[in-house]
């Protein structure tokens, strides 16, 4: 627990997960599938929304930021893009092939269009506007290309900062932190978005010498594969759908989070399972082939 824990103006950052970092990632990525599971959009879901998404990219600048500073290592876009290509373009490909071929066997059991799913998923992972969350990845790569293009030393680098700031709202005055539209006061969601997102990684560093935040910090290291799978792989709808069958509200009352918390703990319950398996395949390929071997440094961040 010590060796994770960072203390403020210490050197640089170990190469080993943070605890409080991944328990920060691990609250987001728990928020975002509560958000998906609650069908009213509870005051809850409405609150979470200020941060749960904002969080991973504040995480990433400030890990990068530190890194930058305590190493004086710069990073040019194509640095970027040789390092994150097995971390995120590659469980991109991936993880929309298994979003697509679950997306069909769900369209073939109802009796749905085939034909139509898969040019709709082709078309959005194509776009890489992502199907269903899968957005999350080519984002977060743009995030950090963009990022490493205004990092260089300039006098306009500020302003290159604020046009990207505020290009979105400039673009379509209309977008929303959470569904991308963000309303008459757009700039107000990227300023709930930052100070919520250090808020939680104040509050969890805090937290860290103080009780275990194991569940967290195993959420935030397997954030992408959540990402990935609870809401693309229909985990997340099916239950949704089940809980209905015992009980429909009309508005959140205390049975709709009673059933809406025992869905929740069934999809973890299930992930949980889908990680062990993941991993005992990846352990069982590293062992045959290397960890050198391509095909293993591929599936090594899924």
């Amino acid at each position: 627990m010590e060796e994770q824990r960072v203390k403020a103006g210490a050197g640089p950052i170990p190469s080993a997960h943070l605890g409080f970092v991944d328990a920060t990632k691990g609250l987001g990525i728990l928020a975002v599938i509560w958000g998906h599971m609650d069908y009213l959009w509870s005051t809850s879901s409405v609150w979470f929304s200020s941060f749960k998404l904002a969080v991973f990219f504040v995480v990433v600048g400030l890990l990068k930021a530190r890194r930058y500073e305590a190493r004086g290592q710069e990073e040019s876009c194509g640095t970027v893009w040789g390092k994150r290509l097995y971390s995120l373009v590659i469980p991109y490909g991936v993880y929309s092939l298994l979003a697509i071929l679950a997306h069909l066997a769900f369209a073939a059991v109802r009796h749905q269009g085939m034909l139509e799913a898969l040019r709709g998923d082709i078309f959005l992972t194509i776009t890489l506007r992502g199907i269903a969350t899968l957005w999350f990845l080519p984002t977060l790569l743009l995030a950090e290309l963009l990022f490493a293009a205004i990092r260089p030393e300039s006098r306009s680098r500020a302003v290159k900062l604020l046009l990207c700031i505020l290009m979105p709202v400039l673009l379509s005055p209309k977008l929303d932190f959470n569904s991308f539209r963000l309303g008459r006061f757009g700039l107000v969601f990227y300023v709930n978005g930052v100070l919520g997102s250090v808020a939680l990684l104040e509050l969890l560093r805090y937290l860290e010498g103080r009780m275990s935040l194991r569940p967290l910090i195993w959420c935030g290291k397997n954030s992408m594969f959540l990402m990935a799978t609870h809401l693309p792989w229909y985990i997340a709808p099916v239950l949704v759908a089940v809980g209905k069958r015992f009980y429909t509200a009309a508005a959140p009352d205390v049975k709709y989070f009673l059933v809406m918390l025992a869905e929740f703990a069934a999809l973890m319950a299930i992930e949980f399972v889908m990680v062990r398996c993941k991993e005992k395949v990846k352990a069982a390929m590293t062992g045959r082939w290397g960890k050198e071997r391509p095909i293993c440094k591929a599936v090594k961040y899924l």
